[in-house]
């Protein structure tokens, strides 16, 4: 029992959609999947109709507010709802819950149908009945199809089988297709019911209205049971669900799955059944089926065939079938009577079979003629061929010319003159009934096959039979007639000339009965080759025929069987057979009449009679049909001059109806299906011209005569006779036969070769029958006048003209549409003379293309090429349409009616689909074209210039919302050139700019779409055009343009011998599909989404954005009332990702991913666009983000690229994987798993960049980088399985993306010969996604005008060879195309691939688990440079940026890294990464550079990462333990330090002098980026070599002599240095100060060996130094500048000066004070900028301004210090050398240097204490300040030590300080004493600050000390780290961290201790010397103490004595507090 409340909508559609992928994929996954859900829904087939129905206390219940239960919630509903839920009960006869259900869902899908929840209730409920049906049709016609995989077929069969007998079983024996057959009744009885409700609703609708039912109207509910509009939806939906069950009716008898009891039934059923019936045809053509005795018929199923012979063995079935076929009850005798036929064909059959079965039958054998006849007469033949054929196309002029039977009972006029055939209201035969028209079409494929086995059966079996009652015909007829008529009158020999006698009812079956076989094979290309073979006898009989109405019908036939090649062939021999006998049927007959004919009307002005008239034009039939098929034999009809004859009769006065089957044949001529074509078709338009039937010779003039007339002339002519006759006779009449037979002549000789190919691909086709040269002596060359007489006297007079057959009017405004559309696509306007038109055409290569002609024969060839597109019929087309004339307003009409007729269905015609899809197709080529038509040929012909065809959609902006809606029609063509016309006027400046929508501004074609009455019906319009669908996803070849367009470009430029020529075309289809739809929909999205678009556009329209507010607003409203689909929905469906509850989620990998890769990339493409855009970005991530979308679907993103299921086998190459694993796939789909997997990764960086939650970047990173990265504490906060298998899928991406492509098209640039100076440069241009591509239009378009204009100037060449040569070009340009977009889009991803490893190690890097993500960085690392060093520069380029990203994360973390590792003290191997990983990552890093020759750009990307990884394996710092003896600590990680530099220097070494001469001479020679990653990594390669006795890194420098030509280079770029110590420098000069500091910072590294100080000495390092000019224009600093950027140059300067101080200082302290010349040539540079030096000395800015707030003052200071530092070490080396440079300047009367020094020793050793309380700035500047200072200091000290230590006595000492301690007394006092000579007190006081300092260390030493021993406090100690640091360790490991945080604190203190010690020592140390020089020392004779200060040494021993005494008690006191002596 079904429960219903668990009913959902599209729950079937579903289902069909995997019934159709089981179909088109048969794998067995798909057939797994299947199965179960067959299972699962047989339920619903065996009920199908019968649902439970109203319940009286269920709806009271209801009424009283109980709930409903669905799917288990109850649910609770408001008053006017649960009116509603019961008025849908009683509309559908279902129970209230069910209706319940229904309505609950109609609330969340409202807006899919864009109607009240009561209406979308119902139309739930009617969709889902008919998928359901359409999957039980789909399962019955594909269970049997031969073209279907076995499989398949037999889950299909197994199904069915199972279904019939849980049919049979529930019901008792009742059998399935009797359930059929009576739900088709039962639902005709709803019908019925709803017909009758409706006409009451029409006519009073108060009599049908309740009073409750008012009331509830009222209240606000919305009754179906009342409403017009719901009732005739309704009545439509059932039609088609009876047309379905029918259907289905008719595959059960098809593959005799009938019993003989429900065979009986049906045909009880059709018994009283009439035609209006939709479902006749398909019930009839069952009955017929299930008796058809033909063997072609049983499919070779064997089955079948013994469950027929069974059959035939019935007697009881026999006898009651032919009981109910000879009642008189049936409805339409005529199906009856064709049953008969086929019924007598049966039991005769069956009594041959059966030799004892005669004898129990009600028939017998005698009885089979008489019912033979009797059904013959009946109207079989008639009933057949206008019913059940009426949808084979029949011309229109067959309407006079087929003989209907004249038997007053089955035909009659009705009063409004409408033709009436048993009972029902027909139009006569040549125009198809609308009752038949709605036939599926496999269903008329399948019926006219079955009665192709009908009319054969019939031939073989009852020959005997027709040729009988030919007889009985021929003799009423002869019997029926008078006197003969004059002998003179006919032209057909075997005619008679006869008049009838009086009217009679006369038969006419055999006409009937070849007038069927006419229809059966009409126009169907040698079908009824099977009639010349096996039926030979019937054509045979019928060339005996002599009576008028069987001739006609004979040749009728004759004409359906000489259609195609082989059929043409035997109708021509036939024919040309009988001309040698003498039969009437011979060619000879047929053109000795024309000429007879000709002649006398030419003479006489005869008429010819109307029997006549009739015959010839059957006669004309066949002709044209051997003309138009049979090659031979048109060129032998050519020779015979019969294309003259067929135009001299034209051109007499005979009726109209010959006249447009004269023109007919003439037009078959033309067929371009052989070489003479273009030959016959130029003869038929001089013949045109010299006839003047279209007057093209102005007045008085004689064709002939040399003279130009413009078109204006032509016009005054008198009216021509074709003319005449279409205003005068055709008009009248309202038939135009002769109108659209020469309509169809004109488009017949505009031949447009690959027409629908080359406007899907764009190629430049020109038709070559356009006569360019027609009328060239007297008026303006051309076929214009033509064209424009079927434009202005045929098209936009066709509307208003009044027809009988309202069919005739569409088809001539079709045909003459189809001219214009052949005008326009012939209209090239590509090559040369629109070269400007190269959009995004590089500026830089203008290139003037020169060819093989001077300058007078390339004038020539221009004015021929403007000349030919002037007189060009579509250049007058063009110049209507721009002009608004009345050309464009009949076709917007046109548009206008197809819309009311297609979507508002104000009435029922297939007639306006093609004219609609013509103009569609005209305005979107004319909207193509228009810019290159106005921009360059206007101003070239020099006309006037029109408008822009926008102008007439903005005038009429109905037109706009027109076409919109148009996408809500079926037919598939509309749709695409509907949206292709949007994508056009979107991209137009005119509609995308900004227009008023309410207070806003937006863009204009979204406002007019948003403002329209009609705008949720657009919007849903759309949406449906992207509905999956089962079998028809995507079209490939869309994305196969550029293929098919060079396959024109070489077919075009072949012979019929050559291969290119018979290439086999990508798509055979000429029609669109709904995929193709589909694409264009996606494409104008995407579209519509790029820069430069006003916003909102379209696209945001389409996608559901609010663009009367904000974008932000959130995309997708849950509140069921504002639940709005929009195309949003469908993509996300087609990704496996829908939004409503009600569609299930994928949760693997899609097929689309895998068989539509080009469909899920645009997708893709448009969320990404989306997403990044800043107007929509924020709403569409949210939504996203909800849905969990991101992450899903790169959960599911497949990590391999396959060959779809579905691809065509064309365009293959070769892909061989990382793996060495190769497959075939085309270039276009390999490209679009690229794109797919770009943009899907670029989302996913996206979303890393932007996503807030914790839990939402832990899934990412989990799915991206696997489980082991993920913290524990947060795992319970993520939706994801962690018990399955956990992999790296970013770098199986990469792995995945690592391939070669071996392009099958792949070929050189051609040797150019005949083009040698073409230049294909010019050619380029740059596409929308920034590729630098050919345009191939305009490539073949210049090439093949060359060709041309080679071939006319009568140029010698080899035709094959020339040919050949634009042929290789053509197929190179095409091949640079493809691989220019192949590279760019594997670029593409991975640059997606790198963004989304950039986002991670930037942004998210410290939530990965820290005790993986080094060793999964390596991993990525490993593989990464792995694929790196083998990859083109472009690839390795964006690689090398994802490497250097990881390591310089990587590096950051090192030092945190070791921290957390040592948490654990178990295993000291966890303090470092395995040497081995890193020697091989560093071993790849210098492969990469080594290898592969990469750019330089590339090469400075591995220079920065080698750089990284060189300070990131020195960040081990050196670490000690608590727990462990400090000295084994060290020794171990010393040990493990000196081993991993020795393995590097190994792996360096490995490589040789090639790596470093590459970076040797990118340094020298390479670009400034080159050369400053060179030289700075050569600078860390030093660095890693530190410990290494012998260094050859830098004995390669020394011995390439790169160390003396690096000296040489400091003063090489003198003159720019200047230049960038000057305000606003260029960037060449910045660019030079940045490598000069790169090569002294390389210096300054070399520098630390003394070896190498001595080299580089010995280079005249210092010489070269002297020679910089910059030095001495120190720019002066601005204190008065507010602004940070009022003093760059200032800093800029002194960052030089510093470095090259450090190199001098490096040096000095390198060679030590030993070396004479290091310190003369040091004091030689001292001496050579000593005015600097003392400048520098003396402004010196102030300690204090590092509190400053101005930035830059601030900075200055800081400047000063760090100038100040490097010179206090060079003057600490140089000691008593600064002598011999002040002794110089003493003697001048300068300052020394000395006084300058010992003024800064005033000025910095106060300095200490106020700097340790300074507060004021950011920490780390004051910590550099100190650290500064206190280095400026101890060189200070360092010197003072030099100066005073005495070698010679003391004599020789020389005070520094004077004898002063007067303020030594008071220490706390700032006073800093003489600001000329420092004073002893100073030096004093400097000690008392280091002894604090000292002691302040040693009391920290102790407390960590204690706390280290202790243990506890832990969490206070780790209050430094980060949560996210610490948050995983245990306690025990948080303990262990904090101990070694502790004794991190404790080496520092340490270390300080030390140096403040050394500052103690060496201050009491001067004071010592000075003391002991002042109070011991005697001074000799003549030696004066003053400049020292007086010298009282009382004083100065009392003095000294109370400082001292303080220092002693501090360091006395110091000395109780010491912890360890081990410390000193």
């Amino acid at each position: 029992m079904l429960d219903y409340t668990e009913w959902s909508p599209d729950s079937f559609k579903i289902l069909y959609n995997k019934i159709q992928q089981a179909i088109n994929f048969a794998t067995d996954n798909v057939l797994l999947e299947l199965n179960p859900r067959l299972i699962e829904y047989k339920p619903w087939f065996l009920l199908l109709f019968d649902e439970p129905k109203p319940d009286l206390e269920k709806e009271y219940a209801i009424k009283q507010g109980e709930p409903v239960f669905i799917k288990g919630k109850p649910y609770r509903f408001s008053r006017t709802e649960i009116y509603e839920i019961i008025d849908i009960a009683h509309s559908l006869n279902i129970s209230e819950d069910f209706a319940a259900t229904i309505h609950q869902h109609a609330k969340e899908l409202k807006s899919r149908y864009n109607k009240p929840i009561a209406e979308t209730a119902i139309a739930l409920y009617y969709d889902e009945k008919t998928y359901m049906l359409l999957s039980l049709l789909t399962i019955f016609g594909k269970a049997y199809d031969i073209d279907v995989k076995e499989k398949v077929r037999d889950a299909l069969k197994t199904f069915i089988n199972g279904l019939f007998k849980s049919y049979e079983n529930l019901n008792r024996g009742l059998l399935y297709g009797i359930k059929l057959m009576k739900t088709i009744e039962t639902l005709r009885s709803r019908m019925l019911e709803l017909e009758g409700r409706y006409q009451q609703l029409i006519n009073n609708r108060s009599s049908v209205v309740t009073s409750e039912q008012f009331l509830y109207l009222n209240e606000g509910a919305i009754l179906p049971s009342v409403d017009e509009k719901v009732i005739l939806q309704r009545m439509a939906s059932i039609t088609t669900h009876r047309k379905y069950l029918a259907y289905i009716i008719w595959k059960m008898a098809f593959t005799y799955l009938f019993s003989p009891q429900e065979i009986l039934y049906l045909c009880k059923m059709l018994e009283n059944l009439d035609l209006k019936d939709n479902v006749y045809p398909y019930l009839i053509a069952a009955l017929l089926a299930i008796i058809n005795t033909s063997s072609d018929h049983f499919l070779n199923d064997l089955t079948a065939k013994e469950k027929f012979e069974e059959l035939m063995k019935d007697t009881d079935f026999i006898n009651n079938f032919t009981n109910i076929i000879n009642r008189d009850t049936w409805k339409v005798n005529a199906a009856k009577a064709a049953v008969l036929i086929e019924w007598s064909i049966f039991i005769g059959d069956a009594i041959k079979k059966n030799s004892g079965l005669e004898i129990n039958l009600d028939v017998k054998s005698e009885h089979l003629a008489e019912m033979f006849h009797r059904a013959v007469v009946n109207d079989a033949f008639q009933f057949i061929t206008h019913y059940l054929l009426s949808f084979q196309k029949t011309e229109t002029e067959s309407i006079y010319i087929e003989n209907l039977p004249n038997v007053e009972n089955v035909w009659h006029k009705t009063n409004n003159g409408e033709m009436s055939f048993c009972g029902l209201i027909l139009i006569p035969p040549g125009k198809t009934p609308k009752t038949i028209r709605e036939l599926e079409r496999d269903f008329q494929n399948n019926l006219r096959k079955q009665l192709e086995h009908f009319v054969f059966k019939l031939v073989s079996k009852n020959m005997s039979y027709l040729q009988k009652i030919r007889r009985q015909e021929e003799d009423a007829i002869q019997s029926a007639t008078t006197e003969p008529a004059t002998p003179s009158t006919s032209r057909f020999p075997s005619t008679p000339n006869s008049k009838p006698k009086k009217a009679s009812v006369l038969r006419h079956d055999i006409e009937a009965f070849f007038i069927l076989i006419a229809t059966l094979f009409r126009n169907l290309p040698d079908e009824g080759l099977k009639c010349w073979v096996e039926t030979k006898s019937l054509i045979n009989w019928g060339a005996s025929f002599q009576e008028t109405g069987m001739m006609c019908a004979y040749l009728e036939m004759l004409s359906s069987l000489a259609t195609g090649k082989e059929c043409s062939t035997y109708a021509f021999d036939f024919l040309s057979r009988a001309s040698t006998s003498g039969g009437w049927c011979s060619w000879q007959t047929l053109f000795s009449a024309m000429d007879s004919y000709n002649i006398d009307m030419v003479d006489e002005m005869v008429e010819i009679p109307k029997e006549e008239v009739q015959l010839l034009i059957s006669f004309l039939r066949v002709f044209r049909q051997v003309v138009k098929y049979r090659v031979q034999a048109r060129l032998d009809f050519i020779k015979r001059n019969i294309l003259k004859l067929l135009f001299s009769l034209v051109s007499q006065h005979i009726p109209t109806e010959l006249k447009a089957e004269l023109y007919y044949s003439i037009a078959a001529f033309c067929v371009p299906d052989d070489d003479s074509y273009m030959e016959l078709t130029e003869r038929v338009w001089t013949i045109l011209e010299e006839e003047q039937i279209v007057p093209t010779v102005p007045k008085n003039l004689k064709i002939g005569t040399i003279s130009t007339s413009e078109p204006s002339n032509v016009q005054s002519h008198d009216m021509s006779a074709i003319r005449k006759e279409i205003e005068e006779i055709e008009s009248s009449k309202k038939i135009f036969f002769q109108t659209l037979a020469f309509i169809k002549l004109i488009s017949t000789l505009i031949y447009v070769p690959e027409q629908h190919t080359a406007l899907r691909c764009g190629f430049p086709v020109r038709s070559p029958t356009i006569h360019e040269q027609l009328g060239s002596d007297y008026r303006i060359p051309g076929i214009t006048p033509y064209v424009s007489f079927i434009v202005d006297d045929i098209f936009v007079k066709a509307p208003t003209r009044e027809y009988i057959f309202n069919s005739q009017k569409w088809e001539i405004i079709a045909n003459s549409l189809e001219i214009i559309e052949k005008c326009l696509i012939s209209f090239d306007l590509t090559g040369p003379l629109f070269e400007k038109n190269h959009y995004f055409a590089k500026s830089t290569k203008q290139i003037q293309m020169q060819k093989r002609m001077n300058k007078e024969e390339d004038l020539v060839f221009n004015n021929d090429e403007i000349e030919y597109l002037r007189n060009h019929p579509g250049y007058n087309i063009m110049k209507r349409l721009l002009t608004n004339s009345r050309l464009m307003e009949v076709i917007l009409e046109i548009i206008s009616t197809g819309k009311n007729i297609l979507v508002d269905k104000y009435e029922s015609s297939s007639d306006i689909i093609e004219p609609l899809i013509r103009c569609l197709k005209i305005l979107w080529i004319a909207l193509e074209k228009q810019d290159r038509f106005l921009k360059t040929l206007v101003p070239l012909v020099n006309g006037n210039t029109p408008g822009y065809l926008e102008h007439a959609f903005l005038s009429k902006k109905e037109i706009i919302v027109a076409i919109a809606l148009l996408l809500d029609s079926e037919n598939a063509d509309i749709c695409f050139y509907a949206v292709k016309i949007l994508a056009c006027l979107a991209k137009s400046t005119i509609f995308n700019s900004k227009d008023n929508l309410g207070v806003s501004r937006v863009n204009r074609l979204s406002s007019i779409l948003e403002t329209s009455p009609f705008a949720n019906e657009i919007l849903n319009n759309f949406v449906k055009r992207l509905e999956l669908r089962g079998d028809d996803y995507w079209d490939f070849s869309v994305d196969q343009r550029n293929f098919e367009l060079v396959q024109l470009c070489l077919k075009y430029l072949s012979k019929s011998d050559e291969e290119e020529f018979s290439a086999e075309s990508l798509s055979k289809e000429e029609n669109i599909s709904l995929s193709t739809v589909s694409c264009a929909i996606l494409d104008l999205i995407l579209e519509n989404l790029r820069p430069g678009r006003i916003q909102p556009t379209i696209s945001h329209f389409l996608l559901g954005y609010d663009i009367r507010g904000s974008l932000q607003v959130p995309v997708i409203k849950y509140v069921a009332d504002d639940y709005r689909e929009s195309c949003l929905h469908k993509i996300m469906e087609i990704l496996g990702h829908p939004i409503n509850k009600f569609t299930e989620q994928s949760s693997k990998i899609n097929k689309q991913l895998l068989n539509y890769p080009s469909l899920v990339a645009r997708c893709y493409q448009i969320l990404y666009k989306l997403c990044v855009d800043n107007n929509t970005s924020d709403a569409t991530m949210l939504f996203l983000r909800s849905q969990k979308f991101i992450s899903n679907q790169f959960r599911i993103m497949p990590l391999y690229i396959v060959q779809p299921d579905l691809e065509p086998k064309w365009d293959q190459g070769i892909m061989t994987q990382l793996d060495n694993h190769a497959i075939e796939i085309d270039w276009v789909s390999l490209c679009a798993n690229l794109d797919e997997r770009a943009w899907l990764m670029k989302m996913v960086s996206l979303e890393l960049r932007k996503v807030q939650t914790r839990s939402g970047i832990q899934n990412l990173l989990a799915l991206i980088y696997g489980f082991e990265v993920i913290k524990s504490k947060d795992r319970n906060s993520m939706d994801l399985d962690f018990n399955g298998p956990s992999t790296m899928k970013i770098l199986d991406i990469l792995n995945m993306l690592e391939f070669h492509w071996d392009d099958s098209w792949q070929m050189q640039l051609p040797q150019q010969h005949y083009f040698e100076k073409v230049n294909i440069e010019t050619w380029l241009y740059r596409n929308d996604r920034g590729i630098e591509v050919y345009r191939l239009q305009d490539v073949f378009s210049e090439l093949y005008q060359l060709y041309k204009h080679f071939h006319k100037r009568g140029v010698a060449f080899d035709d094959k060879d020339l040919r050949n040569e634009m042929k290789q070009i053509i197929k190179f340009c095409f091949f640079h195309n493809r691989n220019r977009e192949f590279v760019h889009t594997r670029n593409e991803c991975f640059k997606a691939w790198r963004e989304v490893i950039e986002m991670t190690v930037i942004k998210h890097y410290n939530l990965l688990r820290f005790e993986v993500r080094e060793s999964t960085f390596h991993d990525i690392l490993m593989g990464l440079l792995t694929i790196m060093k083998n990859e083109n520069d472009v690839i390795a380029g964006v690689l090398s940026k994802a490497v250097l990203a990881i390591i310089t994360a990587l590096r950051l973390d090192r030092k945190r890294q070791s921290v957390l590792h040592l948490a654990n003290l178990s295993n000291i191997a966890q303090l470092r990464v395995p040497s081995e990983r890193l020697y091989s990552i560093f071993k790849l890093i210098l492969d990469c550079l080594i290898g592969p020759g990469f750019p330089p750009e590339v090469r400075n990307h591995i220079y920065c990462t080698m750089f990284n990884y060189l300070h990131y394996i020195d960040s081990d710092p050196d670490f000690t333990i608590g727990s462990r003896p400090q000295h084994e600590f060290a020794r171990m990680i010393g040990g493990a330090r000196s081993a991993l530099d020795g393995g590097n220097l190994a792996v360096l070494h490995s490589c040789g002098d090639r790596l470093l001469d590459i970076i040797r001479l990118d340094a020298s020679e390479g670009p400034v980026e080159g050369k400053l990653c060179a030289l700075n990594i050569l600078t860390a390669l030093c660095s890693l070599g530190k410990r290494e006795k012998n260094n050859f890194i830098i004995d390669f420098i020394v011995r390439s002599h790169f160390l003396s030509s690096l000296v040489k280079s400091l003063k090489s770029q003198n003159e720019l240095l200047l230049k960038a110590i000057k305000p606003r420098p260029e960037q060449s000069a910045l660019q030079a100060k940045y490598v000069f500091e790169s090569r002294v910072i390389l210096l300054i590294r070399i520098a630390q060996r003394r070896e190498c100080a001595l080299k580089l000495m010995d280079s005249g390092v210092f010489e070269y130094l002297d020679e910089l000019t910059f030095l001495d224009e120190r720019p002066k600093f601005n204190r008065t500048a507010q602004d940070s950027d009022d003093n760059p140059e200032f800093k800029r300067y002194h960052e030089l000066l510093i470095i090259i101080l450090r190199l001098i200082a490096c040096i000095l302290t390198s060679i030590g004070h030993e070396s004479g010349p290091a310190l003369i040539k040091a004091s030689k540079f001292i001496s050579r900028h000593q005015g600097l030096m003392l400048e520098i000395l003396t402004d010196i800015s102030p300690v204090d301004l590092l509190a400053s707030p101005n930035g830059e003052i601030k900075d200055n200071a800081m400047l000063s210090i760090g100038v100040v530092h490097e010179m206090s070490r060079i003057f600490y080396f140089l000691g008593v050398k600064l002598e011999a440079i002040d002794k110089v300047r003493r003697e001048t009367h300068q300052r020394t240097f000395q006084e300058i020094l010992k003024e800064l020793i005033i000025r910095f050793f106060p300095v200490r204490k106020s700097l340790v309380t300074m507060t004021t700035g950011k920490d780390t500047d004051i910590k550099y300040a100190q650290e500064q200072i206190e280095n400026i200091n101890r060189n200070f000290l360092g010197w003072c030590q030099i100066m005073t230590a005495s070698t010679k006595g003391v004599q020789d000492f020389r005070p520094v300080f004077t004898a002063n301690l007067d303020y030594a007394k008071r220490p706390d006092s700032d006073y800093r004493g003489d600001f000329k000579e420092p004073e002893l007190s100073i030096c004093i006081n400097y000690v008392r600050t280091s002894i604090d300092i000292l002691n302040h260390h040693m009391q920290n030493f102790g407390r960590i000390s204690s706390k280290l021993e202790k243990g506890d406090n832990i969490e206070e100690i780790l209050s430094g780290f980060r949560n996210e640091d610490i948050d995983d360790l245990n306690d025990s490991q948080r303990k262990s961290l904090a101990l070694r945080t502790l004794q991190e604190q404790l080496n520092k203190t340490s270390k300080c201790i030390t140096q403040h010690s050394y500052d103690a020592e060496i201050s009491l140390l001067l004071i010592w010397r000075h003391l002991d020089h002042f109070m011991i020392t005697r001074f000799p004779q003549g030696i004066s103490t003053t400049s020292f200060g007086h010298v009282d040494k009382t004083t100065l021993q009392k003095d000294a004595k109370l400082v001292l005494t303080d220092i002693l008690e501090k360091l006395e006191s110091l000395e109780k507090h010491t912890v360890s002596s081990s410390l000193y």
